[in-house]
């Protein structure tokens, strides 16, 4: 133990505290090396080697019928009896965003030699531009089958915050069995 004793105290009247602090660093940055950046760099290789594999030897596709290939796109909508659940969605997005709606214009009509539906909402608000935006934004995120199809924005007088706005919405459905 002594031994030991002795080196540190000829280490340190040899370096000084500045050559210490080094010498730590240096032990410091090979274990972070040896720990994080190693094994980091190997399993960048790694993913390089199965690019690579998958540029030199392409996964084909499948292949669909022009038949399938449609009917995997009306799958897409949701049936039309959801449509409640989604009104309630609109409605409750609107109230989270603190959004009001008043009333609601509806009408329902099919898609000519398609079984999908479409159900357009015209409706008008009066809030800010940001509560708008954040209301058309989380509507079109939680409805993936709705569509925006016409907004108006008019400003009572130049300095107003407020806006009022009339959007057009339209829900897209296919036909329940």
């Amino acid at each position: 133990m002594k031994r030991w004793q002795w080196i540190l105290q000829q280490l340190t009247t040899t370096l000084g505290m500045p050559g210490l602090v080094g010498i730590g660093l240096t032990i410091t940055a090979t274990a972070v090396l040896l720990v994080a950046v190693q094994p980091g760099m190997r399993d960048i290789a790694s993913l390089k080697a199965d690019l690579a594999s998958l540029r030199s030897h392409p996964q084909p596709g499948r292949k669909y019928a022009p038949a399938e290939e449609l009917a995997l796109f009306y799958d897409f909508f949701p049936k039309l009896d959801t449509l409640n659940t989604q009104l309630r969605t609109v409605h409750q997005l609107a109230s989270d965003e603190e959004v009001a709606i008043e009333r609601v214009d509806y009408k329902l009509s099919r898609i000519a030699g398609t079984p999908l539906w479409r159900y357009q909402m015209i409706f008008p608000l009066t809030t800010d531009y940001a509560n708008l935006r954040r209301y058309v934004a989380s509507v079109l995120k939680a409805l993936p089958n709705a569509a925006l199809e016409d907004i108006e924005l008019q400003r009572p007088d130049a300095d107003s915050d407020v806006l009022d706005a009339k959007i057009s919405l339209a829900l897209y459905f296919r036909e329940s069995p």
